[in-house]
């Protein structure tokens, strides 16, 4: 698990920006289901002078190699599911 959080700004009179990243990873046999590898799920999030947006994401691996990776973004503009085959890492 990770989390990072940043806050910026430096002048008095400068808007303040706070943006930052968290994820969550599960792999081995505790985690096995539905015949998955591991997954892999997160969020970014970025806010400025009052506004926020935020984008969460997933991903599952295979053993075979393929991945399923979705996600969205809070505002609407961004939207994805689709598979992908691979080596099976990352």
């Amino acid at each position: 698990r990770a989390n990072r959080d940043h806050a910026e700004g430096g002048q008095s009179d400068a808007p303040g920006r706070s943006w930052g990243v968290k994820w969550e990873e599960k792999w081995g046999d505790g985690f096995n289901k539905d015949g998955r590898e591991g997954s892999r799920q997160g969020s970014e999030w970025d806010a400025m002078a009052g506004g926020q947006r935020e984008r969460t994401w997933g991903e599952e691996h295979y053993p075979d190699g393929r991945m399923h990776k979705y996600g969205n973004s809070s505002d609407g503009s961004e939207y994805w599911d689709e598979w992908q085959d691979g080596d099976g890492g990352w």
